[in-house]
């Protein structure tokens, strides 16, 4: 299992913890380019979730890759399943992974409607590029965020 993030309270997690080594973690985040883009801090303090940066708040500037850019230095030819929970970064990361022509044969993710600045036509947007790329949509969770996929 490969985990990627970059924020600072999940590195602190990782770090305080003990792991099976077929569990590898690498601190950046997956994003449609290779570089470093804003996340913004939780907006409690409590919370733990950093999210796509709006400039409209505090951020930090962390590291992110391309899913191609990072198979690549995995070596790493195909996915077999992919969870994403990424804080609305996955309306920039799926079209990328698609126009690439990344095709795992597993998709979860947790998308984040009502949240960041995103809309339910984002996600309908989404689910539509992912279906009309043969996906098909087998699981909507009742919260009605986590959608699962599987390749026809």
């Amino acid at each position: 299992v490969y985990a990627f993030d970059p924020t600072p309270r999940s590195l602190e997690w990782v770090n305080s913890n003990k792991f099976d080594e077929r569990f590898v973690f690498s601190a950046v985040g997956v994003d449609e380019m290779d570089g470093e883009v804003i996340f913004d801090f939780p907006t409690k303090v409590q919370n733990v979730s950093f999210s796509r940066g709006d400039s409209t708040r505090p951020g930090v500037s962390l590291p992110v890759k391309r899913l191609g850019s990072i198979m690549a230095g995995l070596n790493h030819p195909h996915l077999t399943v992919l969870k994403l929970d990424v804080e609305g970064f996955e309306y920039k990361v799926l079209p990328d992974m698609l126009a690439t022509k990344i095709y795992p044969d597993v998709i979860a993710v947790e998308f984040h409607h009502r949240m960041y600045g995103f809309s339910d036509g984002d996600t309908l947007q989404a689910v539509h590029a992912l279906r009309s790329s043969g996906f098909k949509l087998f699981h909507v969770s009742q919260t009605g965020r986590e959608y699962s996929f599987i390749k026809r």
